[in-house]
């Protein structure tokens, strides 16, 4: 709801443009079809829309506006915490940005973000004055009743246009899903793990060697630090275990 984002195509979107207008990463594809004339499955709903003409008339004197009216934010892990009167918003739909304001039903608690808080009546902010979404509207202010009358009447649309299906992150993992570019390995190697394209990564003597989770190799130095270099002896440094962390020293670099 709050990033920015880059794009460079030399020679057909003018350079050292910005624009205010609302994107998002689902219209990359449908975007992407368009500008190579490939047509989208007509059998399924997209959220995504192209944004072609936006892209195409930043610089010019009548800049396309972006094609959302409304942009939806939803919360679909089927394990949160949620309270009682949700709604069917938890998992389901926390907030949504129709123009300048943006509507929040639900926020997450940010020492926890399973603690969940339902807000009835919904925050309301105005995101050109407040983006960083710190004082929310007053909700008995008129600009607060028109503000949540213009976002719940995209919500609604946006809600009715719906199917509803499984809760397919609540569906639990299927290995036959997972990203893999080998997914026969085994047979060939069968001392390695699956998916293992290149056996040679995990011969101990190479930079590039890791059993289980992914380690990294460097040489202690006399004072116990970490050096920058990869020559023997080799110590495992497992990311995610602090304990396995040597202290490194400083680096600092200056001008020759």
């Amino acid at each position: 709801m709050r990033e920015p984002g880059i794009v460079r195509w030399k020679g057909t979107i003018a350079a050292g443009v910005t624009t205010a207008e609302v994107a998002a990463t689902y219209d990359i594809m449908p975007t992407v079809a368009a500008l190579a004339g490939v047509a989208l499955a007509p059998d399924r709903a997209y959220d995504g829309k192209d944004l072609g003409p936006l892209l195409m008339s930043l610089g010019s004197a009548t800049p396309a506006a972006s094609p959302h009216d409304c942009v939806f934010h939803w919360k679909g892990a089927s394990n949160l915490r949620c309270p009682e009167g949700m709604g069917g918003k938890c998992p389901g739909l926390w907030a949504a940005r129709c123009g300048v304001y943006k509507m929040h039903y639900v926020t997450s608690n940010f020492t926890s973000s399973k603690v969940q808080t339902v807000h009835d009546p919904p925050l309301v902010f105005h995101l050109e004055q407040d983006p960083g979404e710190n004082y929310p509207l007053d909700s008995a202010s008129a600009e607060y009743a028109a503000a949540r009358q213009l976002v719940q009447a995209g919500v609604d649309a946006h809600e009715a246009s719906i199917t509803q299906v499984p809760n397919q992150m609540g569906m639990g993992l299927n290995p036959d899903l997972k990203v893999c570019g080998c997914p026969t390995s085994q047979a060939a190697h069968p001392t390695l793990p699956n998916c293992t394209c290149n056996p040679d990564n995990w011969d101990p003597n190479l930079v590039a060697c890791a059993t289980g989770l992914p380690t990294w190799h460097g040489e202690i130095g006399a004072d116990g630090s970490l050096l920058p270099s990869f020559a023997t002896p080799y110590i495992d440094i497992e990311p995610l275990d602090a304990a396995t962390w040597p202290t490194q020293p400083r680096i600092e670099f200056q001008e020759a």
